[in-house]
């Protein structure tokens, strides 16, 4: 190999090496965008050996590729995360409104004691009333809260087919 051209190709060797990453992944975004081709390249920032560009672009790909890797893991660990939160979220409130339930019964339960009315009789008109205040809520579904059959409602208000 005549010397000139060794030298040649050792400075525009040193020249590529001597570029920072980010303008390295500008080159290579551009090739990979077709705005400019591998002589281009060579001819712009007088590199002389166009394997060096090539070996440019399979390193970034790798990198892109393990960085898409490592962002699906994580997002796959927040995805988790956050359905665990949600999850304890709901068991708190289900919790909450439990308890609630069996402090109103045990009201009812006091006040019937204490004022000799048998509150819980007077369920069908519960129902009615919260039927009015939230009417897509279906009759069945409200006798059910009560532990009553939509045809125990509809038979005391003389609307049963029977």
């Amino acid at each position: 190999m005549d010397e000139r051209l060794r030298i040649n190709s050792l400075q525009g060797q040193y020249q590529a090496e001597k570029l920072f990453e980010a303008p390295k992944r500008t080159i290579v975004s551009a090739i990979e965008q077709g705005r400019m081709s591998i002589q281009e390249v060579q001819d712009a920032y007088g590199i002389k050996n166009s394997k060096l560009i090539r070996d440019w672009i399979i390193q970034f790909k790798n990198e892109n590729d393990q960085l898409c890797e490592l962002n699906g893991q994580v997002m796959s660990k927040n995805l988790t995360k956050n359905i665990g939160s949600n999850e304890l979220a709901l068991e708190k409130a289900l919790e909450e409104a439990e308890l609630k339930i069996k402090a109103l019964n045990t009201l009812i339960d006091l006040a019937e004691e204490q004022l000799n009315i048998d509150i819980r009789k007077v369920w069908c008109q519960a129902v009615l009333k919260t039927k009015q205040d939230n009417p897509k809520i279906g009759i069945g579904r409200l006798c059910k809260l009560f532990g009553k059959t939509r045809h125990a409602f509809m038979t005391i208000y003389g609307l049963s087919k029977n």
